[in-house]
């Protein structure tokens, strides 16, 4: 009797832990600055790709290792010209990748590579109810983004009132679904 109650409670905790990840249910959403009161411009992708290197397992075991690809022409911020601007001054044909190589109990670090550069990125996370938020800042500058950066403000100067910033908050919500 006793391995047969042991045998149930093992099973029930492996299963509370064993997730399933699908890019359906993430978001990559990120807030970029503009004018000396550094407003806020919020946007997100809406086209990208995130392999993770099991099918199941924890959600700390699913994201380590799990490597992203992320189409800049999926650009959308609920303005469509503001989106084309974006796409054509700042992101023009550049790609953005990453893999995330480390995960501890506060931090996820992405190596995240822009235009061909690649950083250590760390992001602040929470895991709660299978759900994984997590968040970080970049600057772009740091990617050897000055140009396009200098191209956006131009070609938004009046709206960025000649101040657009170099740091862009990004944020990543995943739902993972139980296993079956």
């Amino acid at each position: 009797m006793k391995f047969i109650i042991a045998g149930l409670l093992f099973s029930s905790m492996t299963f509370a832990n064993c997730f399933e990840y699908s890019n359906a249910n993430t978001e990559i959403k990120w807030t970029a600055y503009k004018t000396a009161k550094k407003a806020g411009v919020g946007g997100a992708f809406k086209k990208f790709e995130i392999k993770t290197t099991k099918k199941q397992g924890t959600i700390k075991d699913l994201v380590k290792g799990a490597r992203f690809t992320i189409d800049v022409n999926s650009v959308h911020t609920k303005d469509t010209s503001r989106d084309a601007k974006i796409e054509r001054f700042f992101f023009k044909d550049m790609k953005i990748s990453g893999v995330v190589n480390k995960i501890d109990s506060n931090y996820l670090y992405i190596d995240m590579t822009l235009a061909g550069k690649t950083m250590k990125v760390p992001m602040k996370y929470d895991i709660e109810d299978g759900e994984l938020e997590a968040e970080g800042t970049i600057d772009v500058l740091d990617f050897a983004l000055s140009e396009n950066l200098a191209a956006l403000n131009k070609a938004c100067y009046a709206l960025h009132e000649g101040k657009t910033w170099s740091d862009v908050q990004i944020e990543i919500e995943s739902k993972f679904s139980k296993c079956n």
